[in-house]
């Protein structure tokens, strides 16, 4: 693996433990962090692989716009929001790390995580409902580092 590449890695780690500890404790992503994470993707990506720059963007904007649309539509059903606005910022950061066919990846790791988090509260005693929340942040980031790591998962 290149020096540049163990570098980003290194800094996207950092970055994604430090939102997914705020985020547990707060249920909240700060901009500061996702402008860090999305700063890093532009980098890694601009220095590991310049031709897929525009892309990446694109995933970028493109993830962030439907994660938005998602939750328009959740919301205007249940009124109340399934997202925050740091967690749609995220997959948009997310994206620009690991390109259009990783966005898809990325959502299937954190709902299968979000998940067991969920199941795994309620087997402990949690009284947990469908209104119940939890930081989708760090489920996030967990799938940002797996796809960043290992690659898109292929079905």
């Amino acid at each position: 693996m290149p020096l540049a590449a163990v570098i980003a890695s290194a800094v996207l780690a950092a970055a994604l433990i430090a939102l997914s500890v705020v985020d547990l404790r707060s249920f909240r992503i700060p901009d500061s962090l996702n402008l860090a994470v999305a700063a890093g993707g532009i980098v890694a990506t601009l220095t590991l692989s310049r031709e897929a720059f525009a892309m990446h963007v694109s995933a970028a904007l493109v993830a962030g716009l439907a994660l938005a649309a998602m939750n328009l539509v959740y919301a205007s059903f249940r009124r109340r929001q399934a997202l925050g606005m740091g967690d749609m910022k995220l997959i948009g950061a997310g994206a620009l790390w690991v390109g259009p066919s990783g966005v898809l990846s990325i959502l299937l790791w954190s709902s299968l995580t979000g998940l067991l988090h969920f199941l795994a509260k309620r087997v402990m005693g949690a009284e947990l409902s469908a209104g119940s929340r939890i930081a989708f942040g760090p489920h996030l980031a967990l799938g940002i580092w797996l796809v960043w790591l290992f690659g898109p998962v292929m079905l």
